[in-house]
């Protein structure tokens, strides 16, 4: 005789109960269960970063099973994971825009229920913390200008900017000599004079590969606290 067994499969965060009906002779055969997960390196995200997201596929008893069929879109298209081992996958994004990225990610086993997940990355486009400190940033060639300029009426001390720059990657940074750093879309400047205090203004020099079209930056206190933030246009 047989009999109808029922399993549930959790598909992009909709639950459906499907019937099963599977048999030999007079024993009956239930679909294993497979889970799906998808993380990545980082919860926060700014344009112009680059997120790194990891697939994971795990049986009822929390052990890596490998699919046999893996399906992946990221932004609507296609694309390729690369396996690390058994069970576990990797997908490494190009640079970031303020839109929404997402990957899907399908995936059968024999044996198994059917999975499928996807997870978003929503850069954080910074917002302006307080509308007392000014910004500017400009690009002359392969140097960019950005210009931090503290409200007199300020009551907070610059002690670091963080920039990120959308379009170009940062070589190497003027404090007040050419410091090399790693090729990267981001860097942290320290204040020149220590400090950028309520009225004063500094202008921080990149020397960048490529044409900026935006950066985004976040100024912090000598606590590591933000105290101001702010995405601009790069003028040229």
């Amino acid at each position: 005789m047989l009999e109808y067994k029922q399993y549930i499969a959790i598909c992009s965060s909709v639950l459906l109960l499907l019937p099963v009906i599977s048999a030999y002779g007079d024993r009956f055969l239930a679909l294993d269960q497979m889970d799906l997960s998808i993380s990545t390196d980082k919860r926060v995200y700014y344009p112009g970063e680059i997120a790194v997201y990891t697939v994971k596929f795990t049986d009822s008893q929390g052990r890596l099973v490998d699919p046999d069929l893996i399906r992946a879109t990221y932004d609507s298209q296609f694309v390729q994971l690369d396996k690390v081992k058994d069970g576990v996958y990797t997908y490494t994004t190009k640079r970031l825009t303020q839109q929404d990225h997402q990957l899907g990610v399908y995936a059968e086993k024999s044996g198994y229920n059917f999975v499928q997940q996807s997870l978003t990355v929503r850069p954080t486009v910074a917002q302006k913390v307080n509308d007392n400190v000014k910004a500017t940033a400009v690009q002359q060639g392969s140097i960019l200008k950005f210009r931090v300029g503290n409200d007199i009426l300020s009551k907070s001390q610059i002690y670091k900017v963080r920039l990120i720059t959308i379009g170009a990657s940062v070589e190497s940074i003027a404090s007040p000599s050419w410091i090399k750093v790693p090729n990267h879309f981001g860097v942290d400047l320290k204040s020149v004079d220590g400090s950028i205090g309520p009225g004063e203004k500094q202008t921080m020099k990149l020397l960048v590969h490529g044409e900026a079209s935006m950066v985004v930056w976040n100024a912090f206190d000598i606590y590591g606290n933000q105290i101001h933030a702010g995405a601009h246009k790069v003028v040229t």
